[in-house]
């Protein structure tokens, strides 16, 4: 006998009709996993390295891997996409919390072969497990979506596909197309000479010309997708050509380059249970092979063949300095006291040039490193350490607490636009997921800017090119009128 499925399970997994048998062994995968996380847990802990004069502090990070792990799975078994939440899992396991792990239990941390009391590990695990915990606490509440299903004009959206590649090309121009050309080795010798620095006109305007070429390139391929038409053509063509000229995979850095692809998997595909496994076992692996072979190709020695040490390059390597980055931030506070919301100040209004603001932050991560008097102060520092730095604990609960309610509102809405056929509203969505690794890892005074550009533009668009769509309007199809 054949059951109608469910809204959810037609929706998110793509099934318009479902046998009984399939939907029990749809419903059975989810319980048998999670069944089988806790002595795959217990083995993890097995076999990891241990330390004992830093007992307290491993096991601190173990309980937050353990519990990532679980928030995780469970994430992957939900028929729900919530691609924002997987992703910061995926982050803070993978390419935070376990090459951290290893550098404790080994003593071994990748920059200046630098060394740590005890008192300094367990004080950032401490930092780190409250961050944690209050972001799942955070996540955990739901707030109703105020909003209204929303459908692409389609002229406008041809008119918002180009209207965003010439925005890209003129903003490339008054930055200098060179910029977007360089390789990312070119661009980092020239800094390191002090031929070029980065102001905040150029951290808007290129942050611009990325975003709003990205966004033409998809929106072309939608209203392609919806209306096929030789000006869509022309237009979808326009807005890729733009996209690629100023996103040579070799002039953008890793995390640019994955936020692009991240986002074009989420809009492009239902995010089912199947895809969520896929994105999260891509993730997984490049950790370990792809991330470091590009960081090869744009910063390493080309002269020297490029060998492959997955355990050499998730403990050793730079890319992971994560938690050893907390640990300075932390010691810092601890020992100078908090900055009194000046960090995060400085993250919000990144556009006020320095001179007019003496104060302004140049980067949590690199004011630590000064202190600890290394050599650079291109160094990353992951959330956590930013909560902290300005108001110790106390700002660790509140600004994690607020991460995590924001996280689930992203979720919501990218649900919520995903059911409803949304292109343009999954977009604004997708652009918040592929920013996460790039928040995640800090400094915000670098991050948050090129990530309130894009965002402000994926919704302007979204306002401008979207229309209310009537109640009774089929969810595929697109609106006609206005």
């Amino acid at each position: 006998m054949r059951v109608a499925p469910s809204m959810e399970l037609e929706v998110f997994d793509g099934r318009r009709k479902a046998t009984l048998p399939m939907r029990a062994l749809l419903n059975a995968v989810p319980g048998s996993f999670l069944l089988v996380a806790p002595p795959a847990i217990a083995l993890l802990f097995w076999l990891l390295p241990f330390n004992r004069q830093n007992a307290d502090a491993l096991t601190i990070m173990f309980g937050c891997i353990a519990a990532l792990l679980l928030m995780m799975i469970a994430n992957l078994c939900d028929a729900r996409p919530r691609p924002i939440h997987l992703l910061t899992c995926i982050y803070l396991i993978f390419y935070f919390l376990l090459p951290g792990y290893f550098h404790v239990a080994y003593g071994q941390y990748p920059f200046f072969q630098a060394g740590y009391s005890p008192a300094q590990v367990l004080n950032a695990a401490i930092v780190v497990a409250v961050f944690i915990c209050c972001f799942f606490l955070g996540y955990s509440v739901q707030i109703a979506i105020g909003d209204c299903a929303r459908r692409a004009v389609p002229h406008r959206l041809m008119l918002a596909t180009l209207l965003c590649g010439v925005t890209a090309l003129v903003c490339a121009a008054a930055v200098g197309f060179g910029t977007f050309l360089q390789t990312i080795r070119e661009a980092n010798a020239l800094q390191a000479a002090g031929s070029v620095s980065p102001t905040p006109f150029k951290l808007v305007f290129g942050a611009l010309a990325r975003s709003s070429s990205f966004f033409g390139f998809l929106f072309g391929v939608f209203l392609y997708r919806i209306e096929k038409s030789a000006g869509n053509l022309f237009a979808a063509l326009f807005g890729a050509g733009v996209f690629f000229l100023l996103n040579s995979p070799l002039a953008v850095t890793r995390f640019i380059l994955g936020s692009y692809i991240i986002s074009t998997f989420l809009v492009l595909t239902k995010f089912s249970r199947v895809q969520k496994f896929i994105i999260a076992a891509a993730l997984i692996s490049a950790q370990a092979g792809l991330f470091s072979y590009i960081s090869y190709l744009s910063r390493g020695d080309l002269s020297a063949s490029f060998t492959w040490s997955p355990l050499e390059e998730f403990t050793k390597s730079g890319d992971f300095d994560g938690f050893q980055s907390t640990i300075n931030v932390v010691a810092m506070h601890d020992e100078l006291g908090g900055k009194g919301g000046v960090n995060i100040a400085s993250a919000l209004f990144f556009f006020v040039p320095r001179p007019l603001w003496p104060e302004k932050s140049g980067g949590t991560g690199g004011e630590a490193a000064l202190f600890f008097g290394y050599p650079m102060y291109n160094i990353s520092s992951p959330l956590p350490s930013e909560f902290y730095i300005d108001f110790g604990i106390p700002g660790v609960i509140v600004f994690s607490l607020l991460f995590g309610l924001l996280i689930r509102m992203g979720d919501d809405r990218f649900a919520f636009y995903k059911e409803r056929s949304d292109y343009l509203g999954q977009i604004m969505m997708a652009t918040v997921a592929s920013y996460i690794f790039i928040i995640l890892r800090g400094s915000l005074v670098g991050t948050l800017g090129p990530f309130m550009v894009s965002i402000a533009l994926a919704f302007v668009c979204h306002r401008l090119v979207c229309v209310p769509a009537p109640a009774a309007t089929f969810s595929g199809v697109a609106a006609r009128d206005g």
